[in-house]
Order: C-alpha cells, then sequence, then structure tokens
C-alpha cells in the first residue's frame, strides 16, 4: 500500500526471488511504473499504475529473465492491475518469462496492451495464459513521423525454437489501429493480437472491437506470424470499420 510519484521508476527490483508488488499506486514516472528483473516467482498484482512522461519507451510493469546468460525467468502472476496513460509504449512487458500468466488487468490509453516474447533462440518458454484482459490503445500519437509497432497484444517466440502451450482467452481490445499511418507501416507485427512462432496455442472467447481502418494492418483481427503448430482459434469476435 504504498504511493509512489515523480521518479525515474516507482518500484523496482532485480533478482529478488518470491518479490510481491500488491496493492500500490504509482504515477508521473518515466520509464517504468513496476520493474521486476530477473525475479523468479514475482507476484505484480492489484497495482494502479498511471501516467509515465516517456513519448517513445515507457512501460506499466516490466519484467525480463536474463538474455545474455540464456536464463529466462522462472514464473511469475501479473494480475488485476489498472494501467493506463502509457502512450509511449507498452502497458504489460515481458521478455524471456516462462511459466507466466497475465490476467485480468485493465489498460487503457496505452499504444501497446501486452508484449510478451523471447529474445533468445537459447531458452524455451512454455506455460502462458493470457485471459481476461481490458486493453483500450490510445489515438494519441507521440512518436511524430517514425514508425513504431501498435498493437493490442504480441506474443512471440523465435524462429527455430517457439513458445509452447500459450492460451489467448477472454481478453477485449478496443481502439486498435486509430494511429497515423506512418505508426503502423513496417512496424512489424502491429495488430490487435498478433501471435509469433508459436506451438500449441489456444485462442478463444477474445472480442476485438473498433478496429481502425488507416492502412492494411489497421484491419487485421488476429495475426499469426512465422511457424505456429497445433493452433486451435475458436469464439473470437472482431468488428470494426472494415
Amino acid at each position: 500500500d504504498t504511493d509512489v510519484s515523480r521518479a525515474f521508476a516507482g518500484i523496482s527490483a532485480i533478482n529478488v526471488g518470491g518479490l510481491q508488488v500488491r496493492g500500490n499506486r504509482i504515477n508521473d514516472f518515466f520509464l517504468y511504473g513496476v520493474l521486476a528483473s530477473g525475479s523468479s516467482g514475482f507476484d505484480v498484482s492489484q497495482n494502479e499504475i498511471f501516467d509515465s512522461t516517456h513519448t517513445i519507451s515507457g512501460y506499466g510493469i516490466s519484467a525480463t529473465g536474463d538474455l545474455a546468460n540464456a536464463a529466462p525467468e522462472q514464473g511469475g502472476t501479473i494480475i488485476g492491475n489498472k494501467i493506463r496513460n502509457i502512450k509511449g509504449w507498452d502497458g504489460i512487458m515481458t521478455h524471456e518469462v516462462t511459466n507466466l500468466v497475465v490476467s485480468g488487468n485493465v489498460i487503457e490509453n496505452c499504444r501497446n496492451g501486452v508484449d510478451i516474447g523471447a529474445f533468445s533462440s537459447a531458452n524455451t518458454l512454455s506455460r502462458i495464459v493470457v485471459s481476461g484482459n481490458v486493453i483500450s490503445l490510445t489515438t494519441v500519437n507521440t512518436w511524430g513521423a517514425a514508425a513504431g509497432a501498435h498493437f493490442g497484444m504480441q506474443i512471440s517466440g523465435v524462429s527455430g525454437n517457439p513458445l509452447t502451450g500459450v492460451a489467448v482467452t477472454g481478453n477485449v481490445i478496443h481502439q486498435w489501429g486509430s494511429l497515423p499511418d506512418s505508426t503502423v507501416a513496417g512496424a512489424g507485427n502491429s495488430a490487435p493480437i498478433a501471435l509469433v512462432y508459436i506451438n500449441d496455442l489456444a485462442v478463444a472467447g477474445n472480442v476485438i472491437s473498433s478496429v481502425g481502418s488507416c492502412t492494411a494492418f489497421s484491419r487485421l483481427g488476429i495475426y499469426l506470424v512465422g511457424a505456429l503448430n497445433r493452433i486451435a482459434i475458436t469464439g473470437n469476435t472482431v468488428s470494426g470499420n472494415v
């Protein structure tokens, strides 16, 4: 139950096993609301995080494993947080984290909602659940004319070493694809839901609404990229300005 404001990072924890960050109010920060890197068994839940001042970066919640030493972060939960006004980049970002649950978060006015991925072909990441999150993306472009990713959620493995055992269920995504063309074209896997190099994937019961129409990319709903195997996509709803 801590209030933190006017900081480079609201709460920063590196290499802390069994970390719990719960019930805090963090605002008016520069880069990180909560940073929980190298901290296996972490729980970041029920926090209110808002107003990053960074215009081309910024993270509501960030957790990363040890890429240089091929040591993924082992186990984490990010549940029930309220995150808003991260206009420069990600509401929630994890890289090199295995056995992860991201559930029941409300993310508003962020450039990207949830960004989960692997950077190292040496790490095998599995058992990733993204469920019941509500994401409303920003309509404010802080990047100017520069191209930059813009997605509701992106979950990505790497070529030759895909993620395994991924479930994306019951999420709601609003207002994707409403930023100018320059922020979407050539900016990677921009989509409401982008899924890259994954085996054993279930995508079910998600609702994507108010999809924009600024480019061909903006008309995507669920975007599959690279080699994906054993996929089930059922009961999703996509609507918008097509």
